[in-house]
């Protein structure tokens, strides 16, 4: 079997799984996320931002979140939304 095949069948197989384990992120939605500094915290999604190039950066989807505690929105990147059926 040639390994490059058999690396982008592993990359297929992979991404499938990734992905079939993500959900979109719904404006209104009630999501808990985790902050480096607050910790676990809940909060509503006020707006989905795309992914684009932000001053030069590469930037992943993320979401301006309102938390349910109060304060300042909070800028939440899809990497630290909690699911329910995570592994």
């Amino acid at each position: 079997m040639n390994t490059r095949i058999g690396l982008v069948e592993e990359w297929v197989n992979f991404e499938r799984y990734f992905w079939s384990n993500c959900k979109p992120l719904l404006i209104g939605e009630t999501i808990t996320f985790h902050d480096a500094e607050l910790g676990q915290l809940t909060g509503t999604i006020l707006w989905v931002c795309a992914p684009g190039d932000v001053g030069g950066h590469e930037m992943p989807v993320r979401s301006i979140v309102e938390p349910s505690s109060g304060g300042f929105p909070e800028c939440v990147y899809h990497s630290e939304v909690k699911y329910e059926n995570a592994l």
